[in-house]
């Protein structure tokens, strides 16, 4: 939905986009059971499309025995950067309140073409995050707050092909570009319904107050921050800057299924960056009686300043499904640096059993 769901996200999801959906919004929320979702697990797969195409490549060559070939194949992917990221967490959702274990590693890479050499940052994290939410008895007013603590490592540098290939030679550079840290996050956030006909709701958040910065180990506190080789500001920053959302929502239930269309302004605290980047907007038509992660079968849409985004969520109550493809802007700033994603979600739902 282009990332446009302050509004309308709830239970584990509303832990990183709006806290105050944590244990669903508005009365049809009060008719849920207590033990709402356990996910056990929930499992989550991105790539880009260069690193699709990269690995394609590959094997439709069959060239994963023959090192000539494959370094000729980096070589000639140089300047595409790769992307990759994986993800594994357990949820649980109790009445209003979350909590969520979770595992994430992400990695970006660019070939610099020369001898098969590949400039290199991963970021793998784990924690957990955890939120609880207050609404009135008529379900009209939320509020939320969320946060979560994670430790993990960075490591950036540059590997030739061969490097690559031995494993000592590759865990000596790895372990030379590595750097330790932690982090603490906080989040608050509010859902006003504004009438009872397509259930208007307007949301504010605040989410990573007084900014999420990345507290690195005494020993890596002198190690270089910057990197050209992967202009990402999800594996490139060393914070997380405060973000001011102000969204809104509207969501009518028809004969032919729930239509959900939303708005929003992020970044509003961001005086240097330009409007076109702050403003995006989503679309869902879903089946079913439940709402938004409730439903029983989603198509889905959306569009910020990046482009297009759509997918597809299937809920068959033990076991979920979803696939999105988005493109997203990771230039710093106003920057424009325009990459197209796949993702995939596999949930298990034990609380359905």
């Amino acid at each position: 939905m282009g990332g446009a769901v302050t509004a309308v996200a709830d239970d584990i999801d509303a832990l990183h986009y709006n806290p105050a959906g944590t244990g669903g919004f508005g009365k049809e929320s009060k008719a849920r059971p207590f033990s709402r979702k356990v996910y056990f697990p929930h499992l989550g797969a991105t790539a880009n499309e260069n690193a699709k195409d990269l690995n394609s490549e590959i094997r439709l060559q069959n060239t994963q025995e023959d090192n000539t070939v494959c370094k000729a194949i980096v070589d000639a992917a140089a300047g595409k950067r790769q992307y990759g990221r994986g993800s594994v967490a357990l949820g649980l959702t109790f009445g209003r309140s979350a909590l969520v274990p979770f595992y994430d590693n992400q990695v970006a890479a660019v070939s610099q073409g020369v001898d098969g050499a590949v400039d290199f940052r991963n970021r793998s994290l784990s924690g957990a995050a955890y939120g609880v939410s207050f609404m009135d008895v008529d379900g009209k007013i939320a509020l939320g707050y969320s946060g979560w603590y994670a430790s993990g490592s960075e490591t950036k540098g540059a590997l030739s092909y061969g490097e690559l290939l031995d494993p000592t030679l590759r865990k000596e550079g790895i372990k030379d570009g590595r750097r330790q840290f932690s982090l603490l996050a906080h989040n608050v956030g509010g859902n006003i319904r504004l009438g009872k006909r397509a259930s208007p709701t307007l949301s504010l958040v605040l989410r990573h107050i007084g900014d999420t910065k990345f507290e690195f180990s005494d020993d890596d506190e002198d190690s270089p921050t910057e990197d050209s080789s992967s202009p990402d500001e999800e594996t490139d920053a060393d914070q997380f800057p405060q973000d001011l959302t102000l969204g809104f929502s509207l969501a009518p239930m028809t004969k032919v299924g729930r239509f959900v269309w939303t708005l929003e302004a992020t970044r509003l605290t961001e005086s240097g960056t330009a409007l076109y980047k702050k403003i995006r907007s989503g679309f869902e038509w879903s089946l079913g009686k439940g709402r938004d992660s409730y439903s029983v079968f989603s198509l889905r849409a959306g569009y910020n300043n990046a482009g297009s985004s759509y997918g597809v969520f299937l809920n068959l109550g033990l076991i979920g499904f979803e696939v999105s493809s988005e493109a997203v802007n990771i230039g710093r700033g106003n920057e424009r640096f325009i990459e197209r994603r796949q993702s995939a979600t596999f949930i298990v739902n034990a609380a359905a059993m």
